[in-house]
Parts: C-alpha cells; sequence; structure tokens
C-alpha cells in the first residue's frame, strides 16, 4: 500500500501525510486509512447462504512525532508510506517537531503517543519525573560531523560560531561533547547557535550566519557536495549515545502494551525495509528528506547506514552518556540510573521470538 506523504503548517506543526483541519484540543485531523478486516469468521454450513463480508475494524490513532528531516528519523515514514502501521492495526499520523523538548512535553500532555527521539527526548524529562522511557534506539551514537566553508581543523574554531538545530536537542549534546576533546569550551571559546533544522543549518552556513556546522546524514552529503570540510567525524570519537529510535510513556507502556508492541512492529518493518532494499527505499527517503535528488539520498544513506544498529535495544550505556551531558547543569543527573529510562521489553520479545532473523533473512 502507499499512502501520500506531503508537508504542510498545522498549528505549529508540520504534518507528514497531508493537511487536516485541526480537531478539538488543537490537534489536527488524522489521514483516513484504510481499514483492517477482523479475522473470518467459522466457515457456513453446507446450502447456507454465501456468508457476510468481514466487518472491517476500524484502526487505532497514533500519533508519532518527527524530530528531524534526517535519515535516522526514517523508519517511522518508511512504514506509513509501506503501510505497516496499518497491518498493524494503526492509523499513524506523523508530525514534524524540530528538537526534543517540545516533544517530550507533547508527550507528557499526552497529544501525541510516540516520539521519533530518544535520550534528549526521555532524559531531561524524565529527571523532572515525567515518565517518559527509551523502548527502541538504532542510532546508538553520534552520527553527525561539524562541517565547515572556510576552516579546516578543529582548533580553528575558537572564537567561531557553530551552528546547531535546537538548544538542548542531540546536535547541542553533540557539539558539547566534541569541543572539549579540542580544548575548546562551548559559549566561552565557541559561540553555539540554534538555528532550529538541518535545512537552516545548511542555510546559516551558506550566508555566513555560522562558520561551521553539526550536521548529519543529508546534511553532511550536501555540504560534502560544496566543497566545506568535513573538522570531526564525531562518531569517530568512539561513544555510545542514545541518539534515535522510539520514546513514549511509560503510562501508554504498562495501559496498553499490546499497541506499542504493534507500533513498535511496524517501525521496526519501516527500519528493516530501507536496510534490505536500498534501491526500492530510496524514493520514499528522498520524499521524506524533501529533495528530488536521488544521488544526493544515495549519499546520505551511505552515511548513515554504518551507524545503525538492525536490532535496535535501547542499551544504558547510551542513556549514560546524555546524563553525562545533563550532570553539569543538573545534579539529579549525576546519580541517575539510566536504565530508569529505558525499557527493552518489546524489542526483547521480537528478538527471543525470531522476529529480526525473519526481517533480514538470517
Amino acid at each position: 500500500m502507499r499512502s501520500r506523504l506531503s508537508w504542510c503548517a498545522v498549528v505549529g506543526f508540520l504534518l507528514l501525510a497531508g493537511c487536516g483541519a485541526p480537531a478539538a484540543g488543537g490537534g489536527a485531523t488524522s489521514v483516513p486509512r484504510p481499514t483492517v478486516p477482523a479475522a473470518a469468521t467459522s466457515p457456513p454450513q453446507a446450502a447456507a447462504a454465501p456468508p457476510a463480508a468481514p466487518t472491517p475494524q476500524p484502526l487505532e490513532p497514533a500519533r508519532f512525532i518527527v524530530t528531524a528531516i534526517s535519515l535516522t528519523i526514517s523508519p517511522a515514514p518508511v512504514a506509513y508510506e509501506m503501510g505497516y502501521f496499518a497491518e498493524e492495526g494503526i492509523d499513524a499520523d506523523l508530525v514534524y517537531v524540530a528538537g526534543a523538548a517540545t516533544p517530550a512535553q507533547a508527550l507528557v500532555a499526552g497529544e501525541v503517543q510516540f516520539v521519533g527521539g530518544a535520550g534528549a527526548t526521555a532524559v531531561p524529562a524524565g529527571l523532572e519525573g515525567a515518565g517518559l522511557v527509551v523502548i527502541a534506539v538504532h542510532v546508538n551514537t553520534f552520527p553527525f560531523s561539524i562541517m565547515a566553508p572556510g576552516l579546516e581543523r578543529m582548533e580553528q574554531l575558537r572564537d567561531k560560531r557553530v551552528a546547531i538545530t535546537r538548544r538542548g536537542a542531540a546536535t547541542d549534546y553533540a557539539a558539547r561533547f566534541a569541543l572539549p576533546r579540542f580544548g575548546l569550551q562551548p559559549e566561552r571559546d565557541v559561540l553555539i547557535v540554534p538555528l532550529e533544522g538541518n535545512p537552516e543549518i545548511l542555510a546559516g552556513l551558506a550566508s555566513g550566519a555560522a562558520d561551521a556546522g553539526v550536521l548529519s546524514d543529508f546534511g553532511i552529503a550536501e555540504t560534502r557536495r560544496r566543497g566545506y570540510h568535513e573538522l570531526l567525524d564525531i562518531s569517530s570519537l568512539g561513544v555510545e549515545y542514545s541518539l534515535t529510535g522510539l520514546v513514549t510513556t511509560r503510562k501508554l507502556v504498562e495501559e496498553r502494551p499490546d499497541y506499542v508492541r504493534r507500533f513498535v512492529r511496524g517501525w521496526t518493518r519501516g527500519l528493516a525495509y530501507s536496510l534490505t532494499n536500498p534501491q526500492e527505499a530510496m524514493p520514499l527517503l528522498a520524499r521524506f528528506l524533501r529533495t528530488t535528488d536521488l544521488s544526493l539520498t544515495e549519499e546520505a544513506y551511505r552515511e548513515y547506514v554504518p551507524t545503525v544498529q538492525r536490532i535496535p535495544y535501547p542499551r544504558a550505556a547510551g542513556i549514560q552518556t546524555v546524563l553525562d551531558t545533563l550532570a553539569p547543569t543538573n545534579p539529579r543527573a549525576a546519580s541517575a540510573d539510566p536504565r530508569d529510562f529505558m525499557d527493552d521489553r518489546f524489542i526483547r520479545e521480537l528478538d527471543d521470538a525470531g522476529y529480526f532473523r525473519q526481517l533480514y533473512g538470517q
């Protein structure tokens, strides 16, 4: 099944999957999706009239926040396009909201059920008692590079401006993790400039609003094409960092585990499809990246794939790095247990059942 994938502004959000009229409470109506038929009834007796067609069962709505226009968030859009959520009985409505803090607030308020984020979404809010939990992580490192049009070495960033997406987002943490390793203190030696999203960082580098930018897959590919220099591949520093996967609330996990389980199954199918069918997935990925340039999408894909965990377990070490980045400004982070912010039950169930071996043909 193929679905229309478009972008439009509604109540400060960009809706992925078409524009709906605002619903009560300031949200937006879900895009109508095909229904999934119920199981067939018992076979008819001989000479009986033909059985009536099964009554279609309504899909359960699930609003999902896309936090970046990046391939690291792509499993959900691919699962949506391929109809995997609908096959799991879920009517997925994908919404773009950059950063980590606002998506976390939307989860807490019950405005959305899932966020395509991980530690940066769950941990800061969790330290304040929000009850958010990471249930899957497929990128467990900083898959970013610091790219610059006019510099060649990290040391040249002194007294310069480095662009990130938003304060508290993963790009912010990545910059603050990397700069001290080259004797540069964020805000004192290097100004951190939030520019909203990857497209805005690219525009800021082109206009001179920033001297360097923290970019992922598509942004890296685009700046390489422009002839910019890669000052640092942050993933080469070897750190685990719970970057992207799935975040939800503990309340939803405890009260509706089968609903969460079905969403996770659909999402993991989207992840596996893009990894095992790259040529078929490329047009879907390009549409998500909002580009018609398939060669650039392929370059971005090559940046993305080496960072992916095919079996997307959330890992304590990755969440610990999030806590470490928060500890200087939040004393609670220094003594927190990373396991309090993760729940691997759904990935473990699928793994134990051989689901991932089936997905990847192993």
